[in-house]
C-alpha cells in the first residue's frame, strides 16, 4: 500500500537472445515490493569509478524527499500539490538558506543621529590620527575638523544656510572635496555633488532643479558657472579665515538635525530622460556604514583610497564612511584612477588596505599589475570591492 493505493503486481519477463549482452547500468534505481510486508524499498546502484559517494547519497536523499511529498499528497488531499511545486531542497538546506537570508542585525543604539556628530566623535577619540592625504598634503582629524568648522560657519553666518537647504559642490578630487562635503553636513545642509566632467548645460540644469543658492568650487572649477549662480571658492574662504583666527563655533551647536533628515542627494545619469534626484537620509547612511563595519568590509585600521567619481554614490561611502569609522582616507589627483603608474605607486607607498572600483577599471588595472610585475602595489590590500556597470 502507498497511502490508499493498492499495489498490484504485473507480469514481467526479460528475454535475452544469444547474440545480446546484458549490461549493467552505471547508475540505476531498483524498486522492490515486499508482498508479505506490503512495503516498497528502493536501492540505488552506482559505479564509484564515475560517481562520488556523497553525490549519490544526496541524490538518494532528494529522491526520498520527493517520494515522501508524493505520499503525503496522496494521503491528505489538503496538501495536494502539482508536481512542479514539489521541492528538491533538503531540510538542512532550507535551514541554511533561512540563516543566510536572515540579515537582520541589532546594532547598539547610538546617541549620534547625524553624520557630522559621528565625525566629531571620531575627532575626540583620536585627534592626531591622519584623516586624509593627497600626495604630500595631509590633515589630521583635528585639523580637518578645524577646516570644516571654518567653512560651516562661513555658510551659516554669511549666507544664512538653514537646515535642509541643498548646497551643491563641484570640485575635482582634492582635500577641498572632503572639507566641502563635511562642512555642508555640519551646517545642516544637504550635499549635492556635481561632476566637473559634466557639460556646463547639465551642471546648470541640476543647479536649477535643486533650487540651490550656492555652489562650492575650487580653483579648477571656479569658471564652470555663470554670474547668476553664487559660487564659493573653498580654498579662498579657508585662506582668508586662517588670517583671521577668531572663530566662534558656538553657533554650530544650535544646528539641530534629526536622523530622518536628508543628508545628500545624488542625480541619476538621465539616460532615460530628465535626471532624477535620489535622496539619502542621515540614518540610512549611518546604518549602511555600520553594516559595512560589522561585516569588516572596512574598519578603523584601514587606509582607504578614494576611487569613485563624485557623480556616483560610492564616493560618499568612501569619504564620509571612512571618516565615520575612524579610518584614513587617501585622495588621488583628478586623473589618478586612469594613470596606472601613479595609482600603483599610491597603493604601495600609502599602504592601501581597502579599494572599491568598477569591474572594468579593476580588470584593466590588474592586467597592468601583472604585465609590469607590480604585485607589491596590491600586497597590502585587505578588502577589495567591485560594483557597478
Amino acid at each position: 500500500m502507498v497511502g490508499d493505493s493498492q499495489l498490484v503486481p504485473e507480469p514481467f519477463s526479460l528475454n535475452i537472445n544469444e547474440d545480446e549482452i546484458l549490461s549493467v547500468s552505471d547508475f540505476s534505481v531498483s524498486t522492490y515490493h515486499d508482498l508479505n510486508m506490503n512495503q516498497l524499498s528502493c536501492t540505488i546502484n552506482a559505479s564509484l569509478d564515475l560517481f562520488n559517494r556523497d553525490n549519490v547519497e544526496k541524490i538518494s536523499q532528494r529522491f526520498h524527499s520527493i517520494v515522501q511529498q508524493l505520499s503525503a499528497s496522496i494521503i491528505d488531499s489538503q496538501i495536494d500539490k502539482p508536481i512542479y511545486e514539489l521541492s528538491l531542497i533538503l531540510t538542512n538546506e532550507q535551514y541554511l538558506m533561512q540563516s543566510i537570508n536572515n540579515t537582520q542585525v541589532s546594532f547598539p543604539s547610538s546617541p549620534f543621529t547625524c553624520i557630522h556628530y559621528e565625525f566629531v566623535y571620531q575627532v575626540m577619540k583620536h585627534p592626531q590620527k591622519l584623516a586624509v592625504e593627497l600626495d604630500e598634503q595631509s590633515l589630521t582629524y583635528c585639523e580637518l575638523l578645524y577646516c570644516v568648522q571654518i567653512l560651516s560657519l562661513h555658510l551659516i553666518n554669511k549666507y544664512v544656510v538653514v537646515p535642509g537647504e541643498i548646497i551643491c559642490q563641484c570640485v575635482e578630487r582634492s582635500l577641498s572635496m572632503v572639507i566641502g562635503i563635511m562642512s555642508i553636513e555640519m551646517a545642516g545642509g544637504v550635499y549635492c555633488p556635481l561632476s566637473p566632467r559634466d557639460p556646463q548645460h547639465r551642471l546648470h540644469t541640476l543647479v536649477k532643479q535643486t533650487q540651490s543658492r550656492l555652489v562650492l568650487v575650487h580653483h579648477l572649477t571656479e569658471t564652470k558657472f555663470e554670474d547668476d549662480i553664487v559660487s564659493l571658492d573653498i580654498g579662498s574662504i579657508l585662506d582668508i579665515s586662517y588670517m583671521n583666527s577668531d572663530m566662534d563655533s558656538d553657533c554650530l551647536s544650535t544646528v539641530i538635525l534629526k536622523d530622518e533628515e536628508i543628508a545628500y542627494i545624488i542625480f541619476t545619469s538621465g539616460s532615460t530622460g530628465t535626471p532624477k534626484a535620489v535622496q539619502v537620509r542621515h540614518k540610512n547612511f549611518i546604518d549602511c556604514v555600520h553594516s559595512l563595519a560589522y561585516i569588516n568590509s572596512f574598519n578603523k585600521n584601514d587606509t582607504v583610497v578614494q576611487m569613485t567619481r563624485c557623480s556616483f554614490d560610492i564616493h560618499v561611502q568612501e569619504i564620509l564612511g571612512t571618516l565615520l569609522i575612524g579610518g584614513t582616507l587617501v585622495m588621488l589627483h583628478p586623473d589618478g584612477t586612469i594613470d596606472f603608474d601613479y595609482l600603483s605607486e599610491v597603493l604601495q607607498n600609502k599602504q592601501i588596505t581597502y579599494l572599491h572600483t568598477v569591474p572594468s577599471l579593476l580588470h584593466s588595472f590588474l592586467i597592468f599589475i601583472e604585465q609590469t610585475k607590480s604585485i607589491n602595489a596590491v600586497s597590502r590590500l585587505r578588502s577589495l570591492c567591485s560594483s557597478g556597470e
